[in-house]
């Protein structure tokens, strides 16, 4: 029988498995070697480890189960090409009496690999070596070390041809060292690889044959985890990982002083301080459907929650159905349409809005609703005004689909501005999923329409100093009036977007953001002039702060997602990355926090304890949620006490809790206002910001033109 034993060595878990292993016994170590890590797969389930993600896990804490003990998949893409398994990749299969690790798909598409990966970002020196199975050699299987994240690491691996390669990998950059042409293998039979690395040393051995004839030197990838790589099927049999004892104590120091830091620096930050809590039972919260506004002018906000249909096709996915305000006691303002809703998770947002339309001080509710912009009174829901929404416009080139299947549109986002010069929010802009974008002013009368490639979300903010906004939707720039200021013609569509200053004195001047997916990050002046470009996966979601306060100006923060989930890169104002970091492969909501009220931000990443919680910016967990019970969900921030200082609200299908700031550290004496996010224009794919107001000072017409 396989036993399983977990031994506690100062700060390390060793998994150590004395186990009569499908392949026999491993070598036994040296009195100056220790085992860190070993593995034969016999504790888990038989059955699927991978799991289908979709957008939903782009900004909802929803971790895979079961869990995988010490292995995270840490790439996934929405289907592996062939259905076999229903495309999922990793599973746990029995081979005899024995049980794998099995990779089953082939994998057609170049860089979509299947990647599991074990250990501790902070190991260094050691030796990994694997048995495995090769079920087909179409394409490279192996093993990856030294993972610094997803994208960043060696591969070993065995290729179609008898070819053993040694790859690193730097994002999109693959480098071949070495390849060898005489690996000698069997599909269908056991094989163990081996890599031992000391410094910038890497000896490699393939079944127990030191395969190139002297040890290769590289120098890029210092620390990082271990994995697996596998795209063609392949079973992996069992896994070990040694170190010498000094290399093991040199860790272990390194990962002691590392852990004394963090402490004493989060001494400097608020703890989280429950304010309120809300009970939400028996209303099928929606996931992150949520808007605030002062409904009652009390000058306390509340909050709406939307819900769509249980049976929402997929053209009326965004169909709202039913909405429930909410006072922050908890108790229920009203409750508007039908409960006859289930508490599903989806990624599209609802279309509405909270925004005070009259300037009386109270907000009114604006909803699309069965092809209907309507107006609700914020107090009772009663139905103000109606008006249809726009007639469905034609299909962009670089657009996933046309968005013809109604007459009208049954709305995709609503973003509120001031086109017209009023001094005042109330004109809006509405959009389809990716194809058109109207503008209305505030009378609800359409002033001009735009066939482009939309991306998500809309940015408006008078950029020129004509008291009129400007729109920078997906890479298009309009002027009020709808004159195209500049359009970068990229294809895939951009995520999130951003138009400022960013204060940075090296990089002066007002410029536009754009997290882009499979284009990148993206910097262009205002004239359409692309000033960075780079690629550090598939850029998802964008936070504007001063995340690292010793760098002039504020920073950009974007975050991963399809196929290398989660990796949070820091950018200076001129778009050259400060650094990058990946403390989970789930997905981040990633919002910019005014927590300290000093001027910085951090970065919200979820309301897990351990892999969630806020980061500055050099990824350092300095603020952690640990009250038990608390939902992990949803996350958002706001500002709700009235200091200035950002509160943070997490919430499930059950529940919201609210933290402001504990008294564990004083406020500072001047707090510092920042610009941020409006409350009368929320989605779930917009880009927050947090920054000084000084760093979005108008500039002149000539600059913008």
């Amino acid at each position: 029988m396989v036993r399983v034993s977990l031994v506690i060595l100062s700060n390390v878990v060793l998994l150590t498995v004395p186990c009569d292993a499908p392949g026999g016994t491993w070598d036994p170590v040296g009195p100056d070697s220790v085992v860190v890590f070993e593995d034969d797969f016999s504790t888990y389930p038989v059955g699927p480890l991978s799991a289908k993600y979709t957008a939903v896990q782009e900004y909802h804490w929803t971790p895979k189960t079961p869990t995988w003990g010490p292995w995270s998949e840490a790439v996934y893409w929405g289907a592996f090409g062939a259905q076999e398994e229903g495309g999922l990749a990793w599973h746990i299969r029995r081979t005899g009496k024995y049980k794998v690790m099995h990779q089953a798909q082939e994998i057609w598409e170049e860089d979509k690999n299947a990647v599991i990966v074990a250990g501790d970002e902070m190991w260094t020196d050691y030796t990994f070596e694997v048995e495995f199975v090769p079920l087909s050699l179409e394409h490279a299987l192996g093993i990856i070390y030294r993972v610094a994240n997803s994208r960043n690491y060696y591969m070993l691996s065995l290729q179609e041809g008898r070819k053993w390669v040694w790859t690193r990998r730097i994002h999109q950059a693959w480098t071949v060292n070495k390849v060898r042409n005489d690996a000698h293998y069997t599909v269908g039979q056991p094989h163990t690889l081996r890599v031992d690395v000391h410094d910038r040393n890497h000896t490699f051995y393939l079944d127990g044959k030191q395969m190139a004839e002297i040890t290769r030197r590289d120098h890029h990838h210092p620390a990082g985890k271990v994995g697996l790589i596998a795209n063609s099927p392949c079973d992996y049999r069992r896994v070990r990982v040694t170190m010498s004892r000094e290399a093991h104590g040199a860790y272990l120091k390194r990962k002691a002083e590392k852990g004394e830091r963090l402490s004493a620096l989060r001494q400097k930050y608020p703890l989280p301080k429950l304010w309120k809590q809300v009970d939400m039972r028996g209303l099928a919260i929606n996931g992150r459907q949520m808007r605030w506004g002062d409904l009652d002018g009390d000058g306390m906000l509340e909050f709406v929650i939307a819900r769509r249909p249980k049976k929402a096709d997929k053209g009326l996915r965004r169909s709202i159905e039913g909405m429930t305000a909410f006072k922050l006691d908890g108790s229920i303002l009203w409750q508007w349409g039908t409960r006859d809703t289930k508490p599903e998770l989806f990624a599209t947002d609802l279309t509405y809005q909270l925004c005070d339309l009259n300037g009386d001080g109270k907000c009114e509710v604006i909803v699309c609703h069965q092809f209907k912009i309507e107006v609700l009174d914020g107090i009772t829901a009663k139905r103000l005004s109606s008006v249809p929404t726009p007639k469905h416009g034609p299909k962009h080139p670089d657009s996933f689909y046309a968005e013809d299947s109604f007459e009208r549109i049954p709305s995709g986002a609503m973003y509120f501005c001031d086109l017209t010069g009023a001094g005042s929010v109330g004109d809006f802009l509405i959009k389809d999923d990716y194809n058109n974008l109207w503008a209305y002013d505030r009378h609800f009368r359409q002033r001009w329409t735009a066939c482009l490639n939309a991306g998500h979300y809309p940015y408006a903010r008078d950029m020129d100093g004509d008291g009129r906004d400007e729109v920078l939707q997906g890479y298009t720039m309009f002027d009020d009036d709808g004159t195209v200021l500049f359009d970068l013609g990229l294809q895939d569509h951009a995520d999130a977007v951003f138009m400022g200053d960013l204060g940075d004195p090296a990089f002066p001047g007002a410029h536009a953001y754009f997290c882009s997916g499979e284009e990148g990050v993206v910097v262009s002046d205002l004239r359409g002039k692309i000033e960075h470009k780079e690629i550090p996966g598939h850029a998802q979601r964008m936070a504007i702060g001063d995340f690292c306060p010793a760098v002039p100006g504020c920073e950009v923060a974007q975050v991963t997602y399809w196929g290398e989930h989660n990796i949070i890169t820091i950018h200076r104002a001129d778009g050259r990355k400060l650094g990058e970091h990946q403390p989970h492969y789930v997905g981040s909501t990633l919002a910019a926090v005014d927590w300290m009220g000093d001027g910085t931000a951090l970065l919200l990443i979820s309301g897990d304890e351990e892999k969630g919680g806020m980061i500055d910016g050099w990824g350092r967990q300095v603020v952690k949620f640990t009250d038990p019970g608390r939902p992990v969900l949803c996350c958002d921030v706001i500002d709700l006490t009235g200091d200035s200082r950002d509160e943070v609200v997490l919430w499930d299908h059950d529940k919201m809790r609210i933290y402001t700031q504990g008294e564990n550290t004083p406020a500072p004496k001047q707090v510092i206002p920042l610009y941020k996010p409006p409350l009368h224009s929320r989605s779930n794919y917009q880009t927050y910001w947090a920054v000084p107001e000084k760093v979005e000072r108008p500039v002149s017409r000539s600059t913008v033109r």
